[in-house]
């Protein structure tokens, strides 16, 4: 038994065995492994060749980039220096662009120049006109003289008297007929109607610096011709705000001249002057005349009788320096004009276009004091600054260019007074406003009476309508008024 179990191999020497069995099959895996490896190591070969090609190609392809950047850096600087010349041009449009809107700026103001200028000429050539037709009909009033005087040459030649006498008329004719020929500014029966009165005041002067002082003035000087203290107080307002505004005061009825002196001596200062209006005038020489004189000595020009002529005809310097004061022009506003109207058959009814230039103050509807009342004294009152609109504060004159509910009243009446009466409203409305302190309603209804009424009855348009339409703010007024004291 020993001597079999010694026959057989140990453990150690089969597992040797069979490793050295298993030997050739392990030895053709390796083979085949080596094989593998040998192709991947030629695949990674070829790789790293190829890699060692495109390294190249790059290296070049960076060579290139390189000088490229290098003509890139060279053209930004190109660039670079075009972007800071564009800049310097952009710098020289702004100031030309500057430069531009400060000659168009002056253009501007050079074309208003001019527009004032075309409506100064046209004022001109419209006076020329009336001259051009007076000079007419003087020449046809010559030429038939001259007619005269020759048929009575032919019929007395022996006469050495009547031929010395119609030698001695023919050159007074000649040189009648030079003057015609260059028509001159100052006509000779405009310079004989031209007859101002110069009112000098003596008493004390009430300085005139603020809007409560020129109004009481004013309100005194209505009760010391006997009118009652709330309706001089209530007309001293409408009174002051045509005065800022630069416009014509008017005044009618039987004692028209009396409130007229009254208020030119409230605030026309040292002097005033009065111009009485004769009948029949042809041309507008005399109010230029007048305008001439009193502008920069007087403090008030008043026009009594102002409807004994047509106000078209001899008003004309008169509207301009109106119109020109309602659309703000460089026109001084010291100067306040006041006309008053008179009745009768000499005259023109309804003011003509006067009314158009400002507010219409019927004298007759104030409420006047009894016999027995005591009357305060007159006063007279001194613009203590230079101009009426100073008055107010630069913050109140800001408020004149709210709109106001006038146009739509005369809308609802259609009614189309024209451009400048709507100009001369708007200024009044607005003044209006700023020197009462009740309702809107009251100011619409002191424009729509004092103002729309009269210029509506010279146009000859719709009174009824306008009348009604007062009535119903004055209705509307007292329905407030009524409602107020119920609550208090």
């Amino acid at each position: 038994m020993q001597a079999v179990l010694n026959s057989f191999h140990p453990a150690s020497t089969l597992a040797r065995d069979r490793m050295i069995d298993g030997l050739p099959g392990r030895l053709d895996k390796i083979e085949g492994y080596f094989e593998l490896a040998e192709t991947a190591a030629e695949e990674t070969a070829a790789r790293i060749d190829q890699l060692e090609k495109s390294a190249t190609a790059t290296s070049k392809v960076v060579k290139q980039l390189t000088g490229n950047f290098a003509g890139v850096a060279h053209d930004v600087e190109d660039l670079r220096t075009a972007l800071q010349s564009v800049t310097d041009r952009l710098q020289q449009l702004s100031q030309l662009a500057q430069s531009t809107a400060g000659a168009q700026q002056e253009a501007s103001q050079v074309l208003a120049r001019s527009k004032l200028h075309d409506e100064q000429i046209s004022a001109v050539l419209d006076s020329l006109a009336v001259q051009v037709a007076n000079l007419v009909a003087e020449r046809a009033q010559v030429q038939a003289i001259e007619e005269a005087l020759d048929t009575l040459s032919a019929r007395v030649p022996d006469w050495e008297v009547t031929a010395n006498t119609m030698a001695t008329l023919c050159e007074r004719l000649d040189d009648h007929d030079l003057r015609s020929s260059r028509p001159s500014r100052h006509d000779t029966g405009d310079q004989a109607s031209v007859r101002l009165i110069e009112n000098e005041t003596t008493g004390p002067f009430v300085e005139v610096s603020s809007v409560d002082v020129a109004w009481k003035v004013i309100a005194n000087n209505l009760q010391a011709c006997g009118v009652v203290k709330n309706d001089a107080n209530r007309y001293a307002r409408h009174i002051l705000a045509a005065v800022i505004s630069g416009q014509l005061i008017q005044f009618k009825g039987s004692t028209a001249d009396l409130i007229a002196d009254a208020v030119a001596a409230a605030i026309g200062g040292a002097i005033f002057h009065e111009w009485r209006v004769p009948v029949g005038l042809l041309s507008e020489n005399a109010a230029a005349d007048c305008l001439e004189v009193v502008y920069e000595s007087s403090g008030c020009l008043l026009l009594k009788g102002a409807n004994r002529s047509a106000f078209e005809v001899y008003g004309s310097a008169i509207r301009d320096l109106v119109a020109r004061r309602q659309f703000t022009l460089a026109v001084d506003a010291r100067l306040v004009l006041i006309a008053s109207w008179t009745h009768g058959p000499a005259a023109f009814p309804d003011g003509g276009t006067l009314s158009e230039l400002g507010p219409v103050f019927d004298t007759d509807e104030f409420s006047m004091r009894g016999l027995s009342a005591q009357l305060p004294l007159m006063q007279f009152g001194h613009l203590a600054v230079d101009d009426w609109r100073v008055l107010h504060s630069p913050a109140e004159n800001t408020l004149l260019a709210l709109p106001s509910t006038l146009r739509e009243r005369l809308a609802q009446v259609d009614f189309v007074p024209g451009n400048l009466w709507l100009r001369v409203a708007d200024r009044a409305y607005a003044q209006l406003r700023l020197l009462s302190t009740g309702p809107a309603e009251r100011t619409l209804h002191a424009v729509m009476k004092q103002w729309a009424l009269p210029w509506a009855q010279s146009l000859g348009g719709p009174v009824e309508a306008l009348t009604r339409s007062i009535t119903e703010l004055q209705s509307e007024i007292d329905a407030q008024a009524v409602h107020a004291e119920h609550v208090e």
